[in-house]
């Protein structure tokens, strides 16, 4: 592959598989030329200005896409199936973009067929709009601290994820679905670790009522295997049970209460901030009922949170980790 100045990449490998497509020149060529011609279109901006910005992303995506087309085309043998199997460049190329965002490694080698892009697409799609709504739903909210060890182990210390946004994050980084945890973190449920040394080598979930371990998983869901590292989890978590063994209240308890506490503040807030002028007599009525009944809520959330005469954690339903 030939390269310009500023490692501007020189799609050479693509000029020759358009010219092969000119040259074969059936049903399933002229097809995959149409998408040529879009791709040609966004090639015309002047890579050196601003609004060529894309350029130098563009250019390596389209050398994945010229060997994507090209796998694709050695995994297919019958001409009925080829034509049919046009790989659409904008669903390529969001799909390689979603996957930079998301923290994916796609190797196009896999692909055999369109239709294994397509999938792979649509998944990222789900991941995404998944994000967007924890961050949209839970943002705003912090998960209740838990006090851990604050020492190394092997090298490594282990970070308790704090707000959805991390676990998000932990997600794209460890390639799993911890992301979706957060309602579970609020509530007091799950409470997530991150084994980090430079990065996040494992997640770790504990049990909020007992400390037990629920899951450990290292990057892509691999379950944790090396003896060594299981013994640094051990103990860790030994350390950690010793620093709770005489709390008289689960972990569960206080975080659930906290968690209220951010939903009846919020609560609070807007219904402070509604105009009074224009109500009715029954409608300040109302109003000052809410804001009496959600006052006393979140001093009873507070109460919660420290007192030691709290409800036992067995008495609050117990629901298994997600898959």
């Amino acid at each position: 592959m030939a390269y310009t100045r500023d490692n501007g990449v020189r799609p050479t490998a693509t000029y020759h598989l358009f010219v092969e497509l000119v040259k074969r020149g059936d049903i399933h060529s002229r097809k995959q030329l149409i998408q040529f011609s879009t791709i040609l279109g966004e090639l015309r901006q002047d890579p050196w200005t601003d609004d060529g910005a894309d350029i130098a992303r563009l250019l390596p995506q389209l050398s994945l896409y010229t060997r994507t087309i090209r796998n694709i085309l050695s995994h297919t043998n019958s001409p009925e199936v080829a034509v049919n199997e046009v790989i659409h460049w904008h669903m390529f190329r969001d799909m390689l973009d979603m996957a930079r965002e998301l923290n994916i490694r796609v190797r196009i080698n896999k692909f055999t067929c369109v239709s294994d892009i397509q999938r792979l697409h649509d998944r990222f799609a789900v991941f995404q709009q998944r994000d967007l709504e924890i961050h949209n739903t839970y943002s705003a909210y912090t998960f209740l601290p838990l006090e851990s060890p604050d020492k190394e182990y092997g090298g490594f210390r282990f970070i308790q994820l704090a707000t959805p946004d991390q676990l998000v994050e932990e997600g794209k980084t460890m390639h799993h679905c911890v992301g979706g945890y957060s309602k579970h973190c609020l509530m007091g449920k799950s409470i997530l670790f991150s084994m980090f040394k430079g990065r996040s080598w494992i997640t770790v979930e504990l049990d909020g009522s007992d400390y037990t371990i629920r899951q450990k998983y290292t990057i892509k869901d691999f379950t944790v295997q090396n003896k060594e590292i299981l013994e640094i989890i051990d103990e860790w978590l030994h350390d950690l049970v010793e620093i709770h063994k005489n709390d008289e209240e689960p972990y569960q308890v206080r975080a659930n209460a906290h968690y209220q506490v951010q939903l009846n503040a919020e609560k609070l807030e807007k219904l402070e901030a509604m105009e009074h002028d224009n109500m009715s007599p029954d409608e300040k009525s109302w109003l000052e009922q809410a804001l009496a009944t959600l006052k006393g809520d979140l001093e009873g959330s507070l109460v919660k949170m420290t007192t030691k005469e709290v409800p036992n954690a067995t008495s609050f339903e117990q629901i298994p980790a997600p898959a």
